[in-house]
Formats: structure tokens, sequence, C-alpha cells
């Protein structure tokens, strides 16, 4: 597992956009390619379903140096 930082307004914009997973496909502005969902609401912080268009996004801002490998799998 790796971490990293990403900018403040990066961290806001995904919250701005994401919807609560659950009915968030029948609601008008929901688009699986993009929509980031909200889930597991019983745990503390906040938990993010991320199409695949974020991993890109979340690259190209990730703020340089901030990267630390959490766990391996060896």
């Amino acid at each position: 597992m790796v971490s990293f930082e990403i900018p403040k307004w990066m961290d806001e914009f995904i919250e701005l956009e994401s919807k609560a997973q659950l009915g968030a496909k029948k609601m008008p502005n929901y688009d699986k390619n993009t929509t980031p969902l909200r889930n597991d609401p019983t745990t503390p912080g906040r938990s993010y379903e991320l199409p695949s268009i974020w991993a890109k996004w979340l690259e190209e801002n990730a703020i340089d140096g901030s990267g630390k490998i959490l766990k391996s799998h060896e």
C-alpha cells in the first residue's frame, strides 16, 4: 500500500464531486466513469471509490516527495 499527499484544492474537489455510494447510480448527475463515491461511513476519516481516470489525475497532482510505502506484499 502506498500513500501520498495531494494539494488541498484536489482534496476539496474530490469531496465536492463525490456522491454517497448508496443510491448514487440513481442520481441524475452520476457518471460511472468520473464520479467518486464516498463509502464506509462507519469508519473514521473519508473513504472513496475512485473511477480509474482518477489514478492519472492523482499521479499528476501528487505532491513531489510525499510518497510512502505503508505495506508491502512480500
